[in-house]
């Protein structure tokens, strides 16, 4: 049986995936087509998750 350190399972993996909820508010914009939203008020919401992190 062969043994596996945790170390080494980590250094041939690939990178994992990321996912940031900015990445998808413009999706959600033109999904839900909130009324009265414009750039403004995109760009405040995406700085808000991007200082998030």
């Amino acid at each position: 049986m062969r043994s596996t350190s945790i170390s080494s399972l980590l250094e041939d993996s690939q990178p994992l995936n990321r996912y940031a909820a900015e990445d998808y508010l413009e999706a959600w914009l033109a999904l839900t087509e909130p009324e009265g939203w414009n750039d403004e008020d995109l760009e405040r919401l995406r700085a808000l998750f991007s200082d998030r992190g």
